[in-house]
């Protein structure tokens, strides 16, 4: 930018940047390449991983797909509307995930079950606590949330916006429990998860006559997900 090239400048120096330090990095990974590669044996990894992908993806498409199917049954101004409200509420689960993934490998490397099982409801614990102050901070200041995150007031979701916390607020202790059923290698339900895709997608375009009622049929879904996969992952 200060030699002239305006917006051009601060993109080359991105990417000069960006690979400056890609180049750095590979000094310190010069002893890696340098070592005698050595195959490992992993019986069953293959098998492991698909299951696993699955639920990743399912969880994923499960807390994006409300603001497309809103996009197809609303206004644009009220598709845009609700897609702030999923914005703020996105932000429970986006916070929350930390804990999940940095209790998937302690409970995988464990041998020990009883060990598993407190670490689960540690994080159990700690995920509930922060969800709770999530939907606390949701419910008594909406309106203030809208705004910092819309730069206005938009009172067609002010009196809504705890129900698509709600529905995320599940989708992560869903999350939670997928995971830690995975760290025990309990795979076999995985592949049934997308079905609880379908019933959202269902039950969010029979229930899409107003924002309410939309995010209402978001809550009940994440319900039935989270039901789901304690069910299919026992």
């Amino acid at each position: 930018v200060m030699v002239g090239w305006m917006i051009y400048g601060a993109i080359v120096a991105t990417l000069l940047g960006t690979y400056f330090s890609l180049l750095i990095s590979f000094v310190s990974l010069k002893d890696i390449f340098k070592g005698e590669e050595i195959k490992s044996k992993n019986p069953g990894i293959y098998a492991y991983s698909a299951p696993v992908f699955v639920a990743i993806i399912a969880v994923i498409v499960f807390y994006s797909i409300d603001v497309i199917i809103a996009k197809i049954f609303f206004s644009a101004e009220m598709a845009g509307y609700y897609a702030v409200a999923s914005m703020i509420a996105k932000v429970i689960f986006f916070g929350t995930q930390p804990i999940s993934k940095a209790m998937f490998p302690i409970a995988s490397e464990s041998k020990n079950g009883e060990k598993k099982k407190k670490v689960f409801k540690y994080a159990l614990l700690l995920l509930g606590g922060l969800i709770i102050i999530g939907l606390l901070i949701v419910y008594l200041l909406p309106g203030l949330l809208i705004n910092i995150f819309s730069g206005k007031d938009i009172p067609q979701i002010t009196n809504i916006l705890i129900l698509p916390a709600i529905a995320t607020s599940i989708i992560s202790l869903t999350n939670l429990n997928i995971l830690y059923k995975l760290s025990q290698g309990r795979v076999k339900g995985c592949f049934y998860l997308p079905i609880f895709i379908v019933i959202e997608v269902v039950l969010m375009s029979v229930f899409s006559s107003s924002i309410a009622s939309f995010s209402l049929a978001f809550v009940i879904s994440s319900i039935i997900f989270f039901l789901g996969s304690i069910i299919l992952h026992r």
